[in-house]
C-alpha cells in the first residue's frame, strides 16, 4: 500500500457502525520542561498521535502543544510514555472541558479582486457556511468550476478554511459545518497562493458571523443493564 497503513486507516467502504468511542471533552496544553526539548516534544507526540487514533495533537500558540484528552488518568500514562520512550519531561497545563460550536444558520461573504488598490489581497473569494449534519466534523465543497483556480489556490482556500474553524466566534472550535466557495477568481500574473491564505480567513470570520453559532457543552449519557429482580 503506497505511504503504508496508519491506526485509523479504513479499508473498504464506509459501514453504518456508529463511532465506539465519544470525542475527547478535555483540553491541555503541554511544554517541555526543559526548553531544548520543545522540538523533540512535538515530534514524540505527533508519533503517538499516528500510533493511537485516541489522542489528538496540534500546535497551539507560544511554542505549546494542545491535546484533547478522555481524563487526567490518560494525561498521567502520557506523561510517563513521554518521560520512558523518548527521555522527555513534560508539563501539563490542569485539564479544562473542551466546548464545540456549531453554525445556527446560513451566512456568506465575499470579497473582490482589486484591481485598481494594490494594497489589499489579488484574491476573490466567495464563502457560505452552513450548519452539517450532525457529528460530521467539517466539510468543503465547491460551486465554482474546479478550472476557474490553479490546484494550488484551490488547496490554500480550503486548507485554510478548515484551519480558521479551529477558533470561532466565541474562542471554541467549530465542528459540524459545511463551507462552500461560492466565488472566486485570480489575476495570473500577480494572484499568488499566499494571496488566497490571507484573504480567506477574512471572508470566512463575516461569513462565520453572518450564520452565527451555538455554543456546545459536553455531557455524557450512559445506558446500564441490570437484572430486574434488582430493582427497588
Amino acid at each position: 500500500v503506497p505511504g503504508g497503513l496508519r491506526v485509523g486507516d479504513r479499508l473498504g467502504g464506509p459501514t453504518d457502525r456508529a463511532p465506539q468511542f465519544a470525542p475527547p471533552t478535555l483540553q491541555t496544553l503541554v511544554r517541555a520542561r526543559h526548553p531544548e526539548q520543545a522540538a523533540p516534544l512535538r515530534s514524540a507526540l505527533l508519533a503517538l498521535a499516528d500510533q493511537d487514533p485516541l489522542l489528538h495533537a496540534r500546535p497551539a500558540a507560544s511554542g505549546a502543544t494542545a491535546l484533547l484528552l478522555y481524563g487526567e488518568v490518560q494525561m498521567e500514562v502520557l506523561a510517563a510514555t513521554l518521560a520512558e520512550d523518548f527521555g522527555i519531561e513534560a508539563e501539563f497545563t490542569p485539564g479544562r472541558v473542551r466546548f464545540l460550536e456549531r453554525p445556527a444558520g446560513t451566512g456568506e461573504a465575499a470579497e473582490e479582486m482589486p484591481w485598481l488598490d494594490r494594497t489589499r489581497y489579488f484574491a476573490t473569494i466567495g464563502l457560505r457556511v452552513e450548519p452539517g449534519p450532525r457529528g460530521s466534523g467539517g466539510a468543503f465543497g465547491y460551486e465554482t468550476e474546479l478550472g476557474a483556480l490553479p490546484r494550488a489556490f484551490h488547496q490554500a482556500v480550503e486548507e485554510t478554511v478548515h484551519a480558521t474553524l479551529m477558533t470561532g466566534l466565541t474562542g471554541a472550535a467549530v465542528t459540524d459545518y459545511r463551507v462552500t466557495l461560492v466565488r472566486s477568481g485570480f489575476s495570473s500574473p500577480l494572484s499568488t497562493a499566499a494571496d488566497f491564505r490571507g484573504l480567506t480567513p477574512l471572508v470566512l470570520r463575516r461569513a462565520l458571523a453572518r450564520a452565527g453559532t451555538v455554543l456546545h457543552e459536553p455531557y455524557q449519557a450512559f445506558e446500564a443493564e441490570v437484572p430486574a429482580d434488582t430493582l427497588a
